[in-house]
């Protein structure tokens, strides 16, 4: 089998726009309607979903794998250089596969922690492997810490479920189906209760709805689900959130002191109240969503000036630099999408001195650092920290200078 494999190293195959890793073979079939094949798995993908390889030189995506392993998986929705598949017989498994404490996990039915079949160690040093990806492109060369979770369950405060007032769960992956779920290991403590009270409702008739369900978001410090509303944004592990503060603190002793600080993405002022605390000089705390401006000013942080803007915006967020600028330091925590907004951003990196970026996207950040890179600033510091365990999901943690 591994001829096979070994084939597969000349044609760019583009496998996933967020991680933006790349695949090589020397040809790529035509992709059949349907087939069966036996595959190695090469790497994983940002969803979770692992990368494998057929005999034919035909890449695969197939959830539920691990690299290294040697599967039989039936390619289900194939395309010209690339397809979905299905795994259907593992031929060999890596050291790292487990059974899942989950039963949702252990039968497939819920794809809410995708890497639950493998244990904590390897999660982390994939996650590791994939950021050490991007570091090379940039041509960072030093240490990557990693900061872990405590635990690998039992963590989540909040969470998203849907009903249809009969059932309550999670969307099963890639589907629009209800998982009726009991029971979520990663939920927090708190937030199980909630999970616990919300199903002593069912059957429900307010929950039932034309498009098929209702959205109930919990938060283990509120009382009562949001209804089909969005949750001003909290980061989802207590623990790591307060070890993602205190990395912020020991990073802004060792950074030069500025007279302004622009923050972007602030929220309602998790990172905040952090600058608040170790920066003398006034800063400018900016985000789109006016309820997190709102819960931001009612803390009456010190030096702190919230202003609500469309950060993806570049009249607006060109606005913001010419109404509040010149800054000495910035500070961002965008959602996915990163920093959209690149002119306006060159403006305002004009007499800044350091830039402190968190992340929750390995591609967005790669493609903002360059950004930086090319206006002079070099990336000093990268934090690998584990938010969420049992999914691909890494926060990185980030800072540059000039």
């Amino acid at each position: 089998m591994q001829s096979h494999y070994a084939a597969v190293s000349d044609v760019i195959v583009t496998v996933s726009r967020r991680n933006r890793q790349f695949y090589r073979s020397s040809s790529v079939p035509e992709a059949l309607a349907k087939s069966r094949s036996t595959a190695f798995v090469r790497d994983t993908l940002a969803d979770g979903r692992g990368v494998a390889i057929t005999e034919q030189g035909q890449v695969v995506f197939v959830p539920g794998v691990w690299p290294g392993e040697e599967i039989v998986v039936d390619v289900t929705t194939p395309k010209r250089g690339s397809a979905n598949g299905s795994l259907v017989t593992l031929l060999t498994a890596s050291a790292s596969r487990i059974s899942p404490s989950c039963d949702y996990a252990r039968d497939g039915r819920c794809g809410g922690c995708p890497w639950a079949f493998v244990d904590y160690d390897a999660q982390i040093e994939q996650k590791q492997s994939r950021l050490r990806l991007s570091l090379e492109r940039l041509g960072f060369s030093g240490a990557m810490p990693v900061i872990r979770a405590p635990g690998s369950i039992g963590y989540r405060n909040r969470a998203q479920f849907k009903s249809d007032g009969r059932q309550l769960g999670y969307v099963a992956q890639k589907t629009h189906r209800v998982v009726d779920v009991q029971f979520c290991e990663v939920l927090s403590p708190q937030a199980t209760a909630q999970l616990t009270r919300l199903r002593s409702r069912l059957p429900n008739s307010e929950w039932s709805s034309r498009r098929g369900w209702t959205t109930l978001d919990i938060d283990d410090q509120v009382d009562e689900p949001s209804v089909n509303q969005r949750q001003v944004f909290r980061q989802a592990n207590d623990q790591q959130n307060s070890a993602m503060k205190a990395w912020l603190r020991s990073q802004l002793l060792d950074l030069p002191p500025v007279d302004q600080c622009l923050e972007l993405f602030c929220g309602s002022g998790n990172l905040t109240e952090v600058l608040s605390e170790s920066l003398g000089g006034e800063i400018i705390a900016a985000e789109g969503q006016g309820a997190a401006i709102e819960e931001l000013a009612a803390q009456k942080l010190k030096r702190v000036t919230p202003v609500t803007v469309d950060l993806f915006d570049d009249r607006s967020f060109a606005g913001l630099v010419s109404d509040f600028g010149p800054f000495g330091g910035l500070v961002l925590d965008p959602p996915r999408d990163g920093l959209k907004c690149s002119k306006p951003l060159i403006t305002a990196t004009d007499g800044v001195q350091w830039i402190v970026y968190v992340s929750c996207d390995q591609a967005t950040w790669e493609r903002d650092i360059g950004v930086f890179q090319a206006r002079g600033f070099k990336l000093e510091h990268v934090t690998l920290l584990d938010m969420l365990p049992q999914t691909p999901h890494m926060e990185i943690l980030s800072v540059c200078r000039l």
